[in-house]
């Protein structure tokens, strides 16, 4: 890109922008091709939150994802994603002890507003 940079004309000092930035943050751009199953966009990010949210309506009968979303939605992302890898028989979640489960880790900072 820095060899072309003179055919840019006006547009060189974005390709100059452009190198330095990317410069800055190589170590951390590509990441996705280092981890196995790491996504490769951020679509396929947004499609795991986008099926949550709709197996929650479908689940509740709501037209919007109900609020214990968004106190619980770090574990409902993690199974949602856990049962999409691998499918859990009833033995399996007979296992899990029920009062552990029940427990969520407090978090400051985070309120609910109607």
């Amino acid at each position: 890109m820095s060899q072309q940079k003179q055919k840019a004309g006006t547009l060189s000092s974005a390709i100059d922008n452009f190198i330095k930035t990317t410069h800055n943050y190589w170590s951390g751009l590509f990441h996705c091709y280092e981890i196995e199953d790491f996504p490769r966009t951020n679509n396929d990010l947004e499609h795991a939150f986008g099926m949550l949210r709709h197996h929650q309506r479908r689940c509740t009968g709501r037209k919007v994802a109900p609020s214990s979303l968004v106190i619980r939605g770090s574990v409902k992302l993690a199974c949602a994603i856990a049962t999409k890898l691998h499918s859990f028989t009833a033995s399996d979640l007979a296992q899990v002890d029920i009062v552990t489960g029940r427990t969520v880790p407090k978090r400051e900072n985070c309120t609910l507003r109607n």
